[in-house]
């Protein structure tokens, strides 16, 4: 049967959801720890890798240890103590017997990922280690190096078979690596250089190149289908690669900061990913690039990202210690969203700016002669705060906000009735504050005439409220706390 996006968007708005998004597919896996989170790291947590067989969930941490965990329990199974500094990269082979960790004291560890015992240790990078990639048949494991070399193990032996320098002239650390499905390419990413590389594992030959970036690239991630190639870095702006025609079908743009992080789902319907600074975590629809969520107030950087194979469950990695885990709240809706239009998802999909409410602070720099009543007086310098509530299904983006004030006389003490809001979260208020002196011959009404336009709004919402003199405005403030329009 086929799903009605617009039935189950209407049922969604009508759960009440007081600390999560007003449309949303992900959120805090309750059931575990608290509200999604595990201790067990004592510094932040660099690198993520799920199992082939989802059994076992492998973190690796700032604090130089790496950790096993058992993903029906989440008890830790093992606490991995082989580096001398900060765990950089996590990768267990496709059968699941071996767990690879990497880190910046150049060794590479190999670990029998049942017992927990220590196989093999490389030292063959000159520098320090930044990423890893296990080709999927298990015959290669990559590895990136800070001194801009990738090297190829054969992993019978754990010797290196081949050596490959993105470039030679400009050898920036080779902060990301991955194998397509198929294991035809490695794709690697390399700092100071926004290019993409395509390499054959096989021969080592230098394959096509992916230019599109205008910076650093951070970020690779293939979708399990092998279609479609994710990169994200410092120009902040996440592209969605066609690998067969090798070329950019999404530019997705949101994050504030720049990306670190990339993860497709099992599925290949979303794609995940975290900033190093915007404190958000954002899901992307595959592959027309629209944002179907954004989780706001989460640590301010995503170092790691790692799905679950078998279930609706993803690992996040941050800066404060702790591993996230978030699960599906509403699967039905992420396979309505997963199979609309990019035109459909932008129209649903998106911001909705409505005005709450206004309030008056006569009271400004004791101009009221203490009389506080929250109405505007002829002769008063006040304060009118304009409420505003973000009651779409997406976050505002690039939102602005221009104020005219009627009739003439009015004086606006503020720079200017401008505002402009880089990111506004969905289910969210703001308030914009506006210091106004009331003339004192005014009589008629004050009239504000609202226009507000968000970068990723499909209209631009326009509104006039009057606020009448001598009429108390108190403040709205437990109204909004509340989530009640006043």
């Amino acid at each position: 049967m086929k799903l009605n996006i617009l039935a189950l968007l209407t049922a969604l708005l009508l759960i009440p959801q007081s600390a999560q998004p007003a449309f949303a597919l992900w959120g805090p896996d309750k059931s575990v720890g608290e509200e999604g989170k595990l201790k067990g790291h004592k510094h932040e947590i660099f690198s993520l890798a799920f199992s082939h067989d989802g059994k076992k969930l492998a973190s690796g941490s700032f604090d130089g240890t790496t950790r096993i965990w058992d993903s029906s329990t989440w008890q830790i199974l093992h606490e991995l103590a082989g580096h001398g500094n900060w765990v950089s990269a996590v990768a267990f082979s496709p059968d699941g017997r071996f767990l690879v960790s990497a880190g910046i004291d150049r060794r590479i560890q190999i670990w029998d990922a049942e017992t927990g015992a220590n196989l093999f240790t490389s030292q063959e990078h000159a520098k320090g280690v930044l990423s890893l990639a296990y080709s999927p048949d298990g015959k290669w494991l990559a590895s990136g190096g800070l001194e801009g070399k990738i090297l190829i193990y054969n992993t019978q032996t754990w010797q290196v078979q081949k050596t490959l320098v993105p470039s030679a002239n400009n050898p920036g650390g080779v902060g990301a690596l991955a194998f397509s499905p198929d294991g035809l390419w490695l794709a690697s990413a390399s700092y100071d250089d926004p290019v993409i590389r395509l390499w054959n594992p096989e021969t080592g030959q230098a394959g096509p190149l992916l230019s599109d970036h205008i910076k650093e690239v951070y970020a690779l991630s293939f979708s399990p289908n092998g279609q479609y190639l994710a990169s994200a870095g410092e120009d902040r702006i996440i592209r969605l690669w066609d690998m067969g025609k090798r070329t950019v079908v999404s530019r997705l743009a949101g994050h504030f900061e720049p990306v670190w992080s990339l993860a497709f789902d099992p599925a290949g319907d979303f794609l995940a990913s975290g900033s190093m600074g915007d404190r958000s975590l954002r899901f992307w629809t595959v592959p027309q690039g629209v944002n179907s969520q954004s989780l706001s107030e989460i640590p301010q950087k995503t170092y790691a990202l790692a799905y679950h194979p078998k279930q609706k469950l993803l690992a996040s990695g941050h800066s404060d210690a702790l591993l996230r885990l978030w699960r599906n709240t509403s699967p039905e809706a992420a396979q309505a969203v997963a199979g609309q239009s990019g035109a459909t998802l932008a129209r649903l999909l998106a911001p909705a700016i409505e005005v709450a409410g206004l309030s008056v602070d006569d009271d400004r720099n004791g101009l009221s002669s203490g009389n506080a009543n929250y109405s505007a007086e002829a002769g008063e310098l006040v304060e009118i705060t304009l409420h505003l509530r973000n009651s779409g299904n997406a976050p505002a983006q690039g939102l602005e906000a221009m104020i005219q004030l009627a009739p003439a006389g009015l004086v606006y003490q503020g720079e200017a009735p401008r505002f402009r809001l880089e990111n506004w979260p969905m289910g969210s208020e703001q308030t914009l504050v506006l210091p106004v002196f009331i003339p004192k011959n005014l009589q008629e009404p004050v009239s504000l005439e609202i226009e507000l336009r968000a970068d990723n709004g499909p209209r631009i919402w326009k509104e006039t409220l009057k606020l009448e003199l001598g009429k108390a405005y108190p403040p709205l403030t437990a109204a909004l706390e509340k989530g009640n329009p006043p």
